[in-house]
């Protein structure tokens, strides 16, 4: 997943392009946590916003809002939780 938006990130950089990005909504859908309370899975629905800034080149700038239900694997080490993985269930 890191991979994926690091990559595009970069795509995005190297053409001095960016994107803005705004929370609308967010919901917490369910939080399931293990037995020994180490992992849990958290299912969201969330909406978000996004603005293309093509510097230079307006033609390509764009805006769009979009609802997405993500699934967030955790673990609980030293401090708090992490994510661990995460996917787009739907969009």
């Amino acid at each position: 997943m890191l991979k994926v938006w690091t990559d595009r990130a970069a795509e995005i950089a190297e053409r001095g392009w960016s994107y803005d990005y705004m929370l609308e909504d967010l919901n917490i859908d369910s939080v399931t946590i293990s037995q020994n309370g180490q992992r849990a899975v958290v299912e969201t629905t969330l909406t978000e916003s996004t603005h293309l800034n093509a510097v230079g080149h307006p033609q390509h700038d764009a805006s769009n809002s979009r609802t997405y239900t993500t699934r967030y694997e955790m673990s609980f080490s030293g401090p708090g939780w992490k994510i661990v993985e995460g996917s787009v269930l739907e969009s």
